[in-house]
């Protein structure tokens, strides 16, 4: 049984925003790397580590871990995805 202390909703509260955040720089970075590679592996690629992200992420064994797991590196992977089908 988990149970950590710095879970509460202040401290979570913080996940959301920093996923939005790690979203924004990396738009231009997916349709670049579409372009280079085939947008198909581009897309599925990013699918599938944002799979395994939002899996791993309710096995976080603390805060930090889940808010870098979540908030950054699911953020990350989801603007590698998020322009490469409509363009």
């Amino acid at each position: 049984k988990l149970e950590d202390s710095n879970v509460t909703l202040e401290n979570m509260a913080i996940a959301f925003p920093l996923m939005m955040l790690s979203i924004g720089p990396t738009i231009r970075l997916g349709l670049h790397i579409a372009n280079i590679t085939h947008p198909l592996i581009s897309l599925s690629i990013g699918v599938i580590m944002q799979s395994v992200l939002m899996f791993s992420s309710s096995y976080a064994p603390n805060i930090f871990v889940f808010v870098l797991v979540y908030g950054i590196l699911f953020g990350f992977f989801s603007g590698l995805n998020l322009i490469v089908p409509i363009s």
